[in-house]
């Protein structure tokens, strides 16, 4: 099979939002279930992972995707996966499973605090980011075309 092929299966299954129907096409027709998508840099695990699709994670992890193979910044689908409530059971149980570290567990753990200060906000289309150029406790933060500083109000 050659590699454009390939390449355009794995960008078809990416694109199905996880449906599992095609995510089992593609491992039945590619030579490696763990290529690495040309553009993207990423295998179709992580992918899945990524966007938390179960049954894509199933699929990829029966044909024989490596969950430890390091991906984007060195982390792996399978570490990545441990870090949430919903896949994690996918890795943990493996006989190959890779632990977190302490550090990536308090990592994991101050994130899940920050995050949670968005829980119950309709957030769809929303994308924060603090602003480098100030101090920190000042930084303001942009949310989709207006800033508001961290206590509140539209800047």
């Amino acid at each position: 099979m050659e590699a454009g092929c390939q390449g355009r299966r794995w960008d078809a299954a990416r694109r199905s939002g996880g449906e599992p129907e095609i995510v089992a096409e593609f491992v039945r027709q590619v030579r490696d279930v763990d290529a690495v998508q040309p553009r993207a840099g990423n295998t179709a695990l992580w992918e899945a992972v990524c966007w938390g699709h179960k049954a894509s994670v199933r699929t990829l992890l029966a044909a024989g995707a490596n969950p430890w193979r390091p991906q984007t910044g060195g982390r792996s689908p399978g570490g990545l996966a441990l870090t949430t409530t919903t896949l994690a059971p996918y890795f943990a149980d493996r006989p190959d499973a890779v632990p977190l570290t302490e550090g990536e567990r308090a990592a994991q753990e101050d994130t899940d605090r920050r995050a949670a200060a968005f829980a119950g906000l309709y957030t769809d289309g929303l994308s924060a980011r603090p602003i480098t150029t100030c101090w920190a406790p000042t930084a303001p933060w942009t949310v989709r075309g207006w800033r508001a500083p961290l206590t509140g109000g539209r800047g």
